[in-house]
């Protein structure tokens, strides 16, 4: 399964319509979201707060700040495409 990974934190207006926007586009792509609220006791906190909202799409393509939908949707079928050409790949080599 597909995960976009979304770090926001409290009361940001801009991690709201990405989350939206994510939801708005799982209508064409298929994927699980990892809501991450950041706060000082998160892991992630240091590497992300002064980026929010920071979308990662499959543990690669990392987009933040200002998302649009088009950026998004480009990453999704970057990400998308490359984890499902590596699946085809290696389903190649068990044929029998």
């Amino acid at each position: 399964m597909n995960t976009v990974r979304l770090y926001t934190i409290e009361g940001c207006g801009l991690c709201r319509d990405v989350e939206q926007l994510l939801h708005h586009v799982q209508r064409e792509f298929t994927f699980q979201i990892d809501r991450q609220i950041l706060t000082e006791q998160h892991p992630d906190y240091d590497a992300f707060v002064l980026e929010v909202p920071v979308v990662i799409i499959n543990g690669g393509t990392k987009l933040s700040g200002l998302i649009s939908e088009r950026g998004l949707r480009d990453g999704l079928r970057q990400e998308m495409t490359t984890s499902t050409s590596w699946c085809v790949r290696l389903s190649n080599l068990f044929k029998t």
